[in-house]
């Protein structure tokens, strides 16, 4: 889990280490490294211009991308992604759409809900911490815990292993021993 603080990661974003690499089937595949933005509002992910004619790649295709600064009909490439300072694997990316203006952002790739549909994101704004890690991985979630969010998930547990225990004693409260009728100002 990385940890900015908290006026930088509202200011920059969440900002992690890719590497964009040409296909291949044999490793190790040719790659170049940069910064990349976690973007959760972008559909698909982007690499500057750059960053693909370096690796030399050709176009797969063409995809229209809609975004603040208008609309524009940008080719797309097969490529792999990777993470080296996070535990995601390589990732086989069938699509991943080019623009002049993201190295204009200071990134080198701008990671959309593509890619995040195969991780987990956990952002803590307030603390300046943020990770990314493959489906499946619990190691995220158990690292992102600070010592007072811990103390709050114990507490809760606490509080709620105390309901369950009183509602267990409350259902399980002998009947009384007399029956209804017979107290004191019951209806008969």
């Amino acid at each position: 889990m990385k940890t900015l603080s908290s006026a930088r990661l509202r200011s920059d974003g969440p900002i992690v280490r890719a590497r964009l690499h040409a296909p291949c089937a044999d490793e190790p595949c040719r790659f170049v490294e940069g910064d990349a933005l976690i973007d959760t509002g972008a559909h698909m992910s982007h690499v500057d211009s750059s960053a693909v004619r370096r690796l030399g790649l050709r176009p797969s295709g063409y995809v229209g991308i809609n975004g603040v600064a208008g609309s524009a009909r940008q080719p797309t490439y097969k490529a792999q992604l990777s993470f080296p300072d996070e535990s995601m694997p390589k990732m086989d990316l069938e699509s991943i759409a080019s623009s002049d203006s993201i190295g204009k952002l200071g990134i080198m790739i701008l990671i959309g809900r593509d890619v995040l549909a195969d991780a987990n994101l956990v952002y803590l704004g307030g603390e300046g911490r943020f990770g990314i890690a493959p489906i499946g991985d619990q190691d995220l979630v158990a690292v992102s815990a600070s010592p007072m969010s811990t103390t709050g998930a114990l507490l809760a547990s606490g509080i709620g292993l105390a309901v369950v225990a009183g509602l267990l004693v409350w259902w399980l409260k002998p009947a009384p021993e007399c029956p209804p009728c017979a107290l004191p100002g019951a209806v008969k």
